[in-house]
């Protein structure tokens, strides 16, 4: 296919994923938008995803296969941007898939309102084997209890991607940002967005090599720098619930390392814009709150030598910056209270005296300190 006739590039990142990868394969190959390319990028795999794609690159002139080293999410997807030829890029993960018409939909409606970005709904589904994991000792594991006994899925999975429903008109990115915030509908999740690929290039939007969560600095710098951005309030993804992903392993120093990262990067972008308008900067003020208050809850929930092992992979003005987030966790966690209650409830606001637009003291004091030390190696 010629490289101006394509008007979709979908990059599908893969490692270890045997299980579950025709099945997202297969969901993209029969979309009913057939002018696409498939870049599935092989990170590294060492079960028979790599023989999988083999056979769809073989069958299917559309599907190009990029071999490298493990080296994560982040330097997967980058990988594809690299090369992607599209006019738009969407961007699934391996082991979730898609209804047969959203890149129509996607294109469609990008095409008409002369959008950079796109967001769109999810729904998540259980795998059958979560319901099966066991113990070493053959034992049911909490999780599996917990979802037979509540025959849901997991408050945290439900609400990953799904929103209130809520109708969004084309906005600038900054503008979407803070109107989703204000509704709890604002999802950083990849798989649910759609974005122009020029856009992508211009801005030279990329992901944070090494670390997990890299979704949260990406979009975040993203709807910023957007010039026209909107909501399709469809169901166009379905994301899996399953032990062993990415989003299921265990809490360990990694979370911790990249929810920090991807905060710093965060206000590397916020030191770009020039201007904001209050309700942006009251949105930001949720966000960037918000992966803090993260990041030093996953910081608790790890032992003394997985710290250790944190700050020997931080160089030194990371460290100072980590140091003075880990000591204002207790006044972050009321100004975060504080700040959520006041900014979803005018009434609750004024009967607390607090200022939707207030800078509260942590944050403030924290971007002054960011300041002072510039741009850390990341």
């Amino acid at each position: 296919m010629c490289a101006n006739k394509i008007k979709v590039s979908v990059i599908v990142p893969v490692y270890n994923v045997q299980k579950y990868l025709c099945a997202c394969i297969d969901s993209v190959l029969q979309q009913t938008l057939s002018d696409i390319e498939v870049i599935c990028v092989n990170d590294g795999s060492t079960d028979d995803s790599r023989s999988l794609l083999s056979k769809y690159e073989q069958s299917d002139s559309r599907v190009h296969i990029i071999d490298k080293d493990n080296g994560g999410l982040s330097s997967a997807r980058n990988a594809g941007l690299d090369v992607a030829l599209g006019k738009y890029v969407y961007m699934l993960d391996s082991d979730d898939y898609v209804s047969k018409d959203v890149l129509k939909q996607c294109y469609d409606f990008a095409e008409a309102n002369n959008l950079e970005m796109l967001f769109f709904n999810g729904q998540p589904f259980l795998d059958p084997d979560f319901l099966q994991d066991t113990n070493a000792d053959g034992s049911k594991s909490d999780s599996a209890i917990a979802t037979e006994a509540d025959s849901n899925i997991p408050e945290s999975d439900r609400t990953y991607s799904i929103r209130s429903g809520a109708d969004y008109p084309v906005l600038p990115g900054q503008i979407l940002l803070a109107e989703m915030v204000k509704k709890n509908d604002y999802r950083a999740s990849i798989p649910i967005q759609f974005l122009n690929n020029d856009f992508i290039k211009r801005t030279g939007l990329k992901f944070i090599d090494g670390i997990i969560h890299e979704d949260e600095p990406f979009t975040f710098a993203a709807l910023l720098q957007a010039k026209s951005a909107a909501f399709l309030n469809q169901t166009l993804f379905y994301r899996r619930v399953r032990a062993g992903s990415i989003m299921k392993n265990a809490i360990s120093e990694n979370n911790v390392f990249g929810y920090f990262i991807g905060l710093l990067a965060m206000f590397d972008n916020l030191a770009k814009i020039e201007a904001l308008d209050n309700s942006v900067n009251e949105a930001i003020q949720i966000c960037c709150r918000d992966i803090w208050w993260l990041c030093i809850c996953r910081y608790r929930e790890i032992n003394d030598s997985q710290r250790e092992s944190l700050l020997e992979r931080l160089n030194t003005k990371q460290r100072t910056l980590f140091s003075f987030l880990i000591a204002n966790d207790s006044k972050l966690a009321l100004e975060r209270d504080e700040y959520h209650d006041a900014y979803h409830n005018e009434k609750l606001a004024k009967e607390k005296e607090i200022k939707r637009c207030e800078d509260f003291n942590a944050l403030t004091t924290y971007q002054k300190l960011r300041a002072s030390l510039r741009k850390p190696t990341l």
